[in-house]
């Protein structure tokens, strides 16, 4: 009589052996019941623990690649937050101006893109950048309106010397150094606390704070504060100001919802939707 052909040991019969042998049954009771021999199943029980030490293992490298593909995105995330301006998005391109970034910046971005596309975070983005470009432009306005307002003043010009031409520059520059601070409502030039007298050999030179006016009579002293007090409250009042504090707080507005966008993502942890780069 031909000997009986036994049935093929299936990953899945390895996997019931072994489960049966953790919980306490040797291998010759399971062979018994099986019908195998208790040298096949020891045999079949060290390749299901192999197979299942294995699936562990990669089970934990791509559990812990996910992590860190996770935190990768979080991360950027963060930077979005923290520098918007430095960001710009086209179609699934990420263009980025700082320095301070991964080597994979672009890819990145890239990435988060495709893991949350219908973000309201890319248009905040683009809006920003957009903003600040127009900013630029408004500041560079206003200091070129600055120029023409200081040495268009009429005090100024019939009351100062030619050895006095050094207070418009000086002024100049001590005004446009202010505008950045004057477009968010602080700073201040004050004539009684930033002018100070400095005597040299040539005769007294006039400091306003960290700015120069060159050679200065002192009789002269008061005119150029008023006319500091008066030139103030015109540039600040002046419509290309007032537009360019319409841009920042559009620009705060804007980064402020762009904030609360990526603290959603951030303190989540976990990125929905699935990206090129996803390591499952």
């Amino acid at each position: 009589m031909a000997k009986q052909k036994k049935e093929t040991v299936t990953a899945e019969i390895r996997e019931e052996w072994l489960r049966q042998h953790e919980r306490g049954k040797s291998p010759p009771v399971i062979g018994e019941a099986a019908g195998y021999d208790p040298r096949t199943v020891r045999k079949y029980l060290d390749i299901a623990k192999q197979e299942r030490d294995s699936k562990e293992a990669r089970s934990g490298v791509l559990r812990s690649a996910l992590e860190r593909h996770y935190d990768d995105l979080c991360k950027f995330a963060e930077r979005l937050g923290r520098e918007p301006g430095e960001y710009r998005v086209r179609l699934d391109v990420m263009e980025t101006n700082t320095n301070k970034q991964s080597v994979y910046e672009p890819e990145l971005g890239v990435a988060l893109r495709q893991h949350i596309p219908r973000s309201p975070i890319w248009g905040f983005l683009n809006k920003i950048s957009k903003m600040r470009s127009d900013r630029s432009e408004s500041i560079k306005n206003i200091k070129e309106k600055i120029v023409t307002i200081v040495r268009a003043d009429a005090a100024l010009k019939s009351g100062l010397t030619s050895s006095e031409a050094g207070v418009f520059a000086g002024l100049i520059e001590a005004f446009s150094r202010q505008v950045e601070f004057w477009s968010r409502g602080s700073g201040t030039l004050d004539p009684e606390v930033n002018l100070r007298p400095q005597d040299t050999s040539e005769g007294r030179v006039w400091s306003y704070g960290a700015y120069g006016l060159g050679k200065v009579e002192e009789d002269h002293v008061p005119l150029i504060k008023e006319a500091i007090t008066r030139l103030t409250a015109e540039i600040i009042g002046c419509e290309e100001m007032n537009t360019l504090k319409k841009t920042d707080d559009n620009i705060q507005n804007l980064e402020k919802k762009l904030r609360d966008e990526i603290a959603i993502i951030v303190l989540r942890r976990v990125v929905p939707g699935r990206c090129l780069y996803c390591p499952l």
